[in-house]
């Protein structure tokens, strides 16, 4: 019983499902696992940043229709920052992948996986931290694809 903290807990959100109606997810859920396993894809939009919030997003399960879609709560005015290394399914372990960066002078306020080129196969995951009250930077971004890559940034 030593290795485990009793009381300590994470949210784990999942289950959440379908491409067109978007789930807000929520200050007090900061620190939650998002866990994508829906073939449906679904979408997230995160709430104002408030510096130090953090959420981590995982892909179980790839979507075969719609995507899975990460957006700010205020794309005029709210940005994603960062890089997002894709990998290729089934790439040898020595292949390095390619690197997507977001950098600040950008506008991308969402990440979009869409189970093939833009990643969202299983083995997903990446974290997204508030800096300020405008800016999420992306962290530990690892992106699984197939076929030619593209990039997962969007500017909607």
């Amino acid at each position: 019983d030593g290795s485990v903290w009793k009381g300590a807990r994470r949210e784990i959100i999942s289950g959440i499902e379908g491409a067109t109606t978007a789930y807000q997810l929520r200050p007090d859920q900061s620190g939650a696992l998002i866990v994508n396993n829906a073939l449906t894809g679904a979408i997230y939009t995160l709430p104002t940043p408030v510096p130090g919030m953090w959420f981590e997003f995982f892909t179980k399960l790839a979507c075969t229709s719609n995507e899975y879609k990460v957006i700010t709560k205020t794309i005029a005015s709210e940005f994603i920052v960062g890089a997002l290394t894709a990998f290729e399914a089934f790439a040898d372990i020595d292949e390095s992948g390619t690197t997507y960066p977001s950098v600040v002078a950008t506008v991308n306020v969402s990440i979009n996986l869409d189970g093939t080129t833009t990643g969202g196969l299983p083995g997903d995951n990446f974290i997204l931290t508030a800096v300020s009250s405008v800016l999420w930077v992306v962290s530990a971004g690892m992106n699984i694809q197939s076929g030619s890559t593209a990039t997962p940034w969007s500017t909607s």
